[in-house]
């Protein structure tokens, strides 16, 4: 990768960055329904939260972007690093392929009892309540995915 094309790509991430962090909440909580699992089967995908969460990073509120995805701000740091520095994406592969198998495993077991967590919530909610799932999430409740 050029110079040029690596200073244009750190200041196109700069501005999309600065960009998020001004998006007041509320226009980004009224955005439409992207997520294709969630559009089919009422209930969220393990990434689901993840835009909200990013978006807290960027506004610099840490404690509600773990609330919107607790593993969002670490994402956001990886490929933020692969983005801004090629280089820098590659020693963190390396480095993450060397973990010990069971921290692997436990990472992953993590993100999915989370979903399986948020699934059984969202579930709950929606028959209490007699919501679909989308309708749920536009309550303000800090349940709602």
């Amino acid at each position: 990768m050029s110079l040029g094309e690596l200073k244009r790509r750190r200041l196109a991430l700069t501005g999309i960055a600065l960009a998020a962090a001004l998006l007041p909440r509320r226009h980004l909580e009224r955005m439409p329904l992207l997520c294709p699992v969630r559009l089919l089967s009422r209930y969220p995908c393990p990434t689901c939260g993840m835009t909200r969460s990013w978006h807290s990073v960027a506004r610099l509120d840490p404690v509600r972007a773990l609330r919107d995805h607790p593993f969002g701000p670490a994402v956001l740091a990886a490929i933020s690093v692969g983005a801004w520095s090629p280089s820098g994406a590659e020693v963190i592969a390396t480095r993450a392929a060397r973990l010990p198998v069971r921290l692997q495993v436990a990472t992953v077991a993590g993100w999915l009892g989370w979903w399986g967590w948020r699934l059984a919530v969202t579930h709950r909610l929606t028959r209490t309540a007699g919501l679909t799932a989308k309708e749920g999430t536009q309550t303000g409740s800090s349940l709602a995915f």
